[in-house]
């Protein structure tokens, strides 16, 4: 075996003498990775449904109020907006009812808001989306009002303009018989709600402490009060017990290559007589390696990433996370190489051949 296209030979003829075990070999390679990246989506899915769960009933929006009867700034309430660690902050300027003219014989409880507060009440509405005169789920259904309706207000010149009609249910549940009309232009807020990034919560809170500055203080409390096994979801990620199975996997997939060079080491020990020098017998077997073992695992883990393609692209920390994972399946299976490359290099081929 002299050249390297003999090793490349050997392999394939190898192969095609063994087919029933080397398609096994293949098929559950592939099968490893695709269940070892499964079991990772199925944790990481949980863990942000769990997230998603707690963000929607407002575990991490903070509310800040004041004793001071002239309330806080609304300017600074809105100015948190612009920080990377802050995902919406708004807050209510005053409330009052009125009569509408589309069902004159019920009043409509209308809260006057700043921009930034129906993206905090109402999880999920867009960003991008006009939130001047927001209307609930309920009360689009009660009033027949929709986005873009333009409806009268008693005793009031100016017409409202529907802007959007929020599907998901209010983090306030007085809010789901209420409008909310922003208002640009005004001077303080009643309180300020700010929802955080999770894992910046007691980072925002501490900050928030001294936001508004005044000799007055504030006071700054959770929406919900958090459980004292509440974590932040990163480090949820970080420690879920599905991280260890793509390694495990991949170890066996590493034990089990092992154990098969080993079971031929005759066969190994034969291309050495027959001339094959320890490179070339290493060599055949990396070869080996990559085509029954490493491709058909990276081949499961990637068919198991693009199955859950949909479902993972809405959270960057759980692509993050089964991508991490996937390193470690692929990062485990390969010290199979190092391993049994030294093991054939020390091969004594004569010793072998007799059983010692």
């Amino acid at each position: 075996m002299a050249t390297r296209s003999a090793v490349w030979g050997e392999v394939f003829a190898t192969i095609r003498s063994t087919p029933v075990a080397s398609i096994s070999v293949a098929l559950l390679s592939s099968v490893l990775g695709f269940l070892a990246i499964f079991a990772s989506v199925a944790d990481v899915q949980r863990i942000t449904d769990s997230w998603n769960t707690k963000i929607a009933s407002g575990s991490s929006v903070l509310t800040v109020t004041t004793a001071t009867p002239a309330g806080l700034s609304a300017a600074r309430c809105e100015l948190l907006n612009d920080l990377d660690s802050v995902v919406a902050a708004g807050g209510r300027t005053a409330s009052s009812s009125a009569t509408s003219l589309l069902l004159p014989s019920r009043r409509l409880q209308i809260e006057h808001v700043t921009p930034g507060y129906p993206r905090v009440v109402w999880p999920g509405l867009d960003a991008g989306t006009n939130l001047s005169v927001v209307a609930s789920s309920l009360l689009a259904k009660d009033f027949g009002l929709a986005a873009g309706l333009v409806f009268g207000i008693q005793d009031q010149p100016q017409p409202l303009v529907v802007t959007a009609v929020a599907s998901a249910e209010p983090r306030i549940p007085q809010l789901q018989n209420s409008l909310t009309v922003a208002v640009a232009d005004s001077s303080t807020v009643e309180a300020c709600l700010v929802e955080a990034a999770p894992s910046a919560v007691r980072d925002v809170e501490a900050l928030l402490t001294g936001w508004f500055g005044g000799p007055d203080p504030v006071n700054v409390f959770r929406m919900v009060p958090p459980k004292e096994t509440d974590q932040d979801p990163q480090r949820d990620l970080s420690q879920r017990l599905s991280m260890s199975t793509p390694a495990a996997a991949g170890c066996a997939v590493a034990a089990l290559a092992f154990l098969l060079v080993w079971a031929r080491r005759k066969d190994f020990a034969t291309y050495r007589l027959a001339g094959a020098t320890r490179r070339e017998t290493c060599d055949l077997f990396a070869l080996e390696f990559a085509l029954l073992y490493c491709v058909p695992l990276a081949g499961g883990v990637l068919a198991q990433l693009i199955i859950s393609a949909r479902e993972l692209g809405e959270t960057t920390v759980g692509v993050q996370a089964i991508l991490i994972d996937a390193a470690s399946l692929l990062a485990a299976a390969t010290t199979a190489i190092p391993v049994t490359t030294l093991y054939l290099s020390r091969l004594d081929p004569m010793r072998t051949l007799k059983g010692e």
